[in-house]
């Protein structure tokens, strides 16, 4: 047997509102019927008024509470026209009579009348003119319900929506990253393979010190802590050494690093690496043998500036634009599109400019 769903009681602020709007309500119809009475040179008393006032709305508080526990409580499913309809011909099928016999009621107890007449009476002899300002009062704070609950559950929607969108991405760039390590790994491997097989032995062991330390890199940010951009450059530039083991003569690498305290300045694991490891696999996979490759790295306004220049001795005619779509994605999920990467090609020369917000390292 499936267990039944238990009623919630909204959030306090929001009796609190109703309670508010209503008491304004009631305060300036109490004040217009003075003003009324002033003119008309039967001036009463504003806070007897006022006290009429709060007795007649009294029932206006209730049916907006009750209709504030029941749409709190109400399925999504039911929030259709024809659902609301039905519930508003029942809101007014229930509400009007029992108002009707209220505010006579009050009226007789006001007057300090007899008894008042009975139920049937009160019905028959209520005036249309009064039936249909009743079921008006009681439809605006019906409406004004309905009306509140969709923006509240519109919001919540959203809300919802977003964080589930947040998540995917979170998720997206969870597995592009783990799948960047693993590249990283056969890359640097494949050349440390490259050196043993030329017999260049001694080259191939400081090659493996190094891969070493680039490993303790990628594991020590793997989980939640995050590098800075010194941090992130010092990888960089270990891993462009490697690289240098690996190619030779045929690699020549030139960094330009403008004066800026980049240890104050956050930036994800290995995207320095992606890009330049993107335009060195363009130089092997187009079997370039000479190739001078130039990095530069600067602040300006608030932003980072990444720029990768790589000279070629021939053009390449169709660059893969594989990688470069992949890091974009990952700028856009990290940067919420505050972040580009633009790729320009001159004849035999490539340039790679990337662009980030600089945001502030946060140590631990």
């Amino acid at each position: 047997m499936m267990p039944q769903k238990k009623w919630k009681l909204p959030d306090w602020k929001h009796f609190l509102f109703i309670l508010l709007a209503w008491m304004l309500v009631i305060f300036f119809f109490s004040l217009a019927e003075y003003v009324d009475s002033i003119k008309a040179s039967k001036p009463a008393a504003f806070s007897t008024l006022l006290k009429f006032s709060a007795m007649s709305f009294l029932s206006y508080i209730l049916l907006s509470t009750t209709l504030l526990i029941i749409f709190e409580n109400l399925p999504s499913r039911w929030l259709t026209a024809t659902h609301l309809l039905i519930i508003y011909v029942l809101m007014i099928g229930i509400f009007l009579p029992l108002e009707v016999c209220y505010e006579i009621s009050t009226n007789y107890h006001f007057a300090r009348k007899k008894t008042p007449p009975s139920v049937l009476q009160m019905l028959t002899n209520m005036a249309a003119m009064g039936w249909w300002l009743l079921g008006f009062q009681a439809s605006v704070a019906y409406f004004m319900q309905v009306a509140a609950t969709l923006w509240q559950r519109s919001r919540e929607q959203a809300r919802r929506t977003q964080e589930l969108r947040q998540k995917n991405l979170m998720l997206r760039l969870s597995l592009m990253e783990c799948q960047l390590e693993p590249y990283f790994l056969l890359s640097s491997l494949d050349g440390i393979g490259n050196l043993i097989r030329v017999a260049e032995r001694s080259l191939a062991t400081t090659a493996l010190a190094r891969l070493s330390d680039l490993l303790r890199y990628v594991l020590r940010f793997s989980g939640d802590e995050k590098p800075s951009m010194a941090d992130e450059l010092g990888f960089a530039k270990a891993y462009l050494s490697l690289q240098e083991l690996r190619h030779g003569q045929y690699l020549q690498v030139k960094w330009t690093l403008s004066e800026y305290h980049w240890c104050t300045v956050s930036c994800p694991p290995l995207l320095l690496h992606a890009i330049l490891d993107l335009a060195l696999h363009w130089s092997v996979m187009f079997q370039q043998k000479n190739h001078l490759l130039q990095a530069n790295l600067r602040q300006n306004a608030g932003m980072i500036l990444f720029h990768v220049s790589l000279a070629l001795e021939t053009a390449i005619a169709e660059p893969d634009m594989t990688q470069i779509a992949a890091i974009r994605e990952r700028l856009d999920i990290l940067y919420a599109g505050m972040a580009s990467l633009e790729m320009t090609q001159n004849n035999a020369q490539i340039d790679l400019s990337m662009c980030i917000p600089a945001g502030e390292y946060q140590d631990g």
